[in-house]
């Protein structure tokens, strides 16, 4: 069964986002409208501003594992909610610039997806009364940092 693994290439830490995760991919070619007061709206000119923008939203709950999540990258194993919580805080969304990143949708033997970018937010949403559990979320630009 496919899962995710989050990647900080320069860092070299990894995390495998197994519980139920789902992708929500978007693609934004930028393009505008500069409408002219005169002209019908077949007409208005459209003009590309900016370059393409991919976004992916990665969402996948937490809850403990027997599993380390860390894929032995990290001194202790990254287990409990808690700890994946600090882990995904602490290596995933950095105050770095200059970081590069990496989403692989794969099930172990067989790479499905990969994509270079930036994790750019995380979400973590802990209810009381549920348990050690919580929902995560975290949004992913595709391209290269410069």
């Amino acid at each position: 069964m496919p899962y995710v693994v989050l990647e900080n290439l320069t860092q070299g830490k990894r995390f495998k986002a197994k519980n139920n995760p789902t992708i929500s991919y978007s693609k934004d070619n930028s393009v505008t409208q500069l409408p002219i007061p005169e002209l019908p709206e077949e007409s208005t000119n459209l003009i590309k501003v900016f370059g393409v923008m991919g976004k992916w939203t990665i969402n996948f709950d937490l809850v403990t594992d027997t599993e380390d999540l860390s894929m032995g990258s990290h001194p202790t194993p990254v287990r409990t909610v808690w700890q994946q919580i600090d882990y995904l805080a602490t290596y995933f969304v950095t105050e770095k610039i200059g970081e590069s990143h990496r989403v692989r949708v794969t099930d172990g033997t067989t790479n499905y997806l990969i994509r270079n970018g930036v994790f750019t937010r995380i979400n973590i949403d802990f209810r009381a009364g549920e348990g050690e559990r919580a929902k995560a979320s975290i949004d992913f630009l595709v391209g290269q940092v410069v």
